[in-house]
């Protein structure tokens, strides 16, 4: 779904490319991104 200019969502598709950035996470570094209350 994609915003629309008056406030909607519309399922209309999007060209181009979209990249989203994302920390790595790995064993050394996990300890910063655990939240023992998250429900993910």
């Amino acid at each position: 779904m994609h915003p629309v200019k008056n406030g909607g969502i519309t399922q209309a598709p999007v060209q181009g490319v979209y990249t989203l950035d994302s920390p790595l996470i790995t064993a050394e570094n996990a300890a910063e991104y655990y939240f023992p209350d998250s429900p993910y």
